[in-house]
C-alpha cells in the first residue's frame, strides 16, 4: 500500500459491546462503538478530503471533517511481494515491518525469491507470534469483535475475532482476458470491470463492496440483539 493512511478498509470491523458499571454511581456507562475501515492501494489523492476532483467520496469526506486528517502516514515498507500482507500485519500487531515479518510464514506469493525474509541466507528472520493481535487487546478491553472482508493476515480470523462473516483473500480470482488486452485506438476494449461473468470482484455474482455493506447490516443486528439480551 503506497503512503498508507489507514482510514478506510478493507479488511476488516471492528464494534463494542455495552457494559454497566454501577460499582461507583449505579449509573449506565457505554463504551464508544470502533469502526475500522481498512483499504488497500488507496492513495490519498483519490479522497475528496485531499483535494480529488475526480474521485466522489462524499462519505468518507464528511467523516474527515469530523475527524483528524493524516498528511504524513508513510508504509515502512514490505516483507513480501504483497504489500498488504506486511501493512495489514503491521497494523494487527502494532509491530515495526521487521518484526512483523517475524509472525508471516515463508512467503506464498513469490517462492525463493531472494528479497523475501527467511528464503535466503542473507534475509532470515526468526519465526514468532505476536503478543496478541489488535482484536484481542480489544476483548481484552471489554469489546465483543466482528470481522468481514479482505484479511491477508497470516492467522486464522476466527480464532481472533468473536464473530467472522466472510474472509477475502488478497486478491480476487483474475481472467487472462484481463491480461489479454490491446490498447489500440479505434478497437473495442475487451474488458470490462463491470462484466459480471468474469469473476473478480464479482466472484460469486456480487460485487466485493456490496457483500461488505450487507455485512454491516447483518452485523449490526447482531449488535442490536447482544445489547437487548
Amino acid at each position: 500500500m503506497n503512503r498508507s493512511i489507514a482510514y478506510y478498509i478493507l479488511l476488516g470491523f471492528i464494534l463494542s459491546n455495552q457494559f454497566v458499571d454501577a460499582q461507583k454511581d449505579n449509573a449506565q456507562s457505554k463504551k464508544p462503538n470502533i469502526l475500522f475501515i481498512f483499504s488497500d492501494d488507496q492513495m490519498p489523492d483519490s479522497i475528496g478530503a485531499y483535494g480529488s476532483e475526480v474521485v466522489k467520496t462524499p462519505n468518507l469526506d464528511r467523516l474527515a471533517a469530523r475527524g483528524v486528517l493524516f498528511n504524513h502516514a508513510y508504509n515502512q515498507g514490505s516483507f513480501v511481494a504483497a504489500v498488504c500482507v506486511s501493512s495489514r500485519t503491521m497494523l494487527n500487531t502494532g509491530s515495526f515491518v521487521w518484526n512483523a515479518a517475524g509472525y508471516t510464514p515463508r512467503s506464498k506469493f513469490v517462492p525463493g525469491s531472494k528479497n523475501v525474509p527467511r528464503v535466503g541466507e542473507l534475509y532470515t528472520i526468526k519465526e514468532t507470534k505476536p503478543e496478541a493481535f489488535w482484536s484481542q487487546y480489544m476483548k481484552r478491553a471489554g469489546y465483543e469483535t466482528y470481522f468481514s472482508g479482505k484479511w491477508h493476515v497470516q492467522v486464522n480470523a476466527s480464532e481472533i475475532f468473536d464473530h467472522v462473516l466472510q474472509v477475502r483473500g488478497g486478491m480476487p480470482r483474475q481472467h487472462d482476458t484481463r491480461y489479454q488486452r490491446t490498447f489500440i485506438e479505434g478497437e473495442p476494449d475487451i474488458w470490462s470491470s463491470y462484466d459480471t461473468d468474469r469473476g473478480g470482484f464479482w466472484q460469486g455474482g456480487k460485487h466485493w463492496s456490496e457483500l461488505l455493506a450487507d455485512d454491516g447490516v447483518i452485523l449490526r443486528g447482531i449488535i442490536n440483539l447482544s445489547f437487548h439480551l
